[in-house]
């Protein structure tokens, strides 16, 4: 009697493969495509979703998802709601930085940060800014080459958006310092 309450194991599996996984199967869309790709009405759902999608646990992408999350701090100043069309002037800043997007392509790092021909132990070096929107730090490796001279290579950084209350440049320069303690 319990055998038949129970559903057996092929009938587990087969539940298991029906489920979709949200995986995307299109192809990468070019430069060239994105102005027609874009959907004509832009939600804040809908941004929210793609600067999420933007994986970067060491934040080398850092200047621009700082900009990404400045431009939604915008839209919830505009009190809209999550499935409101947004303003075209919001728009246009967001083709600009979905096309900055498309250009994060060519950037490169090294996946080492010791270079060749380097002698001796790295220098770590950490450095902090902030503005009235935004505070940051990163974390340099300084090598001495061979022949005398040095290079560095970026490690990891960090951002986060300054407070909506209003506070002094020298607190917003005190928390992006602590920011780069907690690097260290």
């Amino acid at each position: 009697m319990e055998s038949e309450r129970r559903p057996t194991l092929l009938q587990d599996q087969s539940q298991f493969l029906k489920r979709e996984r949200k995986i995307r199967s299109e192809p990468d869309i070019t430069k060239e495509e994105l102005l027609e790709k874009i959907p004509e009405v832009l939600t804040k759902r809908m941004l929210l979703s793609q600067v999420n999608g933007v994986y970067d646990p060491l934040g080398l992408a850092t200047p621009l998802t700082v900009c990404a999350k400045m431009l939604l701090r915008n839209l919830n100043a505009l009190k809209l709601d999550w499935d409101d069309p947004i303003p075209a002037e919001e728009q246009d800043a967001w083709i600009d930085f979905f096309r900055e997007l498309f250009e994060m392509e060519s950037v490169r790092f090294n996946r080492s940060i010791m270079p060749e021909n380097s002698v001796g132990d790295p220098t770590l070096i950490i450095s902090s800014d902030a503005s009235e929107k935004a505070f940051g730090a990163c974390a340099y490796a300084r090598w001495q080459m061979m022949d005398g001279s040095f290079e560095s290579r970026l490690i990891m950084a960090k951002s986060r958006l300054a407070p909506l209350k209003k506070i002094t440049t020298v607190r917003l320069e005190l928390n992006a310092a602590l920011l780069s303690a907690r690097i260290k």
